[in-house]
């Protein structure tokens, strides 16, 4: 969707007044919406992460397509190059740094809101682990989990990390 509001100004200025909406809010008070919509079982919780994840990729796309030089677009359009070429060839080697970017900002991001969101209607997973523990006054327990959540972000920073490598 980023790179689409890149190329095409009607749809970004269509688009962009509610991605700016809904981008300051604090995703976790979406939890309860999501809940309510799609019960209290994991998928909310995942859809919860998924929208921390998706508004910072795509307002960070967005603005790494726009950086392409206007003449690398003019020499596309030269060599006629369809669409889908140009976004293969020439946008998505572009933006890839802002993509990395974004998902290493996102990770922070969602396994925070994934400690919030482990706390309500359930009795498993990290945050349930560190709050429970916390609770019961068992605090290796809760530096267990602790140690888990920064594990977890440890693992998804190098995989993040072995990305960039590959594609250079």
């Amino acid at each position: 969707m980023g790179i689409l509001l890149s190329m095409f100004p009607k749809s970004d200025r269509l688009l962009s007044p509610l991605l700016y909406f809904l981008y300051p809010l604090p995703k976790v008070a979406f939890l309860p919406i999501f809940m309510l919509f799609w019960g209290l079982g994991n998928f909310s919780k995942i859809l919860l992460l998924f929208s921390i994840i998706v508004l910072q990729v795509i307002i960070l796309v967005r603005d790494g397509a726009k950086t392409i030089p206007e003449n690398y677009q003019r020499i596309m359009t030269n060599f006629q190059a369809s669409i889908w070429q140009q976004i293969r060839y020439l946008i998505l080697p572009a933006i890839f740094p802002n993509i990395l970017a974004s998902l290493r900002v996102s990770i922070g991001i969602a396994l925070a809101s994934l400690f919030f969101a482990e706390n309500y209607a359930t009795d498993y997973g990290l945050g349930y682990l560190i709050l429970s523990a916390w609770t019961k006054m068992d605090y290796p327990e809760m530096f267990a989990g602790i140690f888990c959540i920064a594990l977890l972000g440890f693992i998804l920073f190098r995989v993040i990390d072995s990305l960039e490598r590959f594609s250079y």
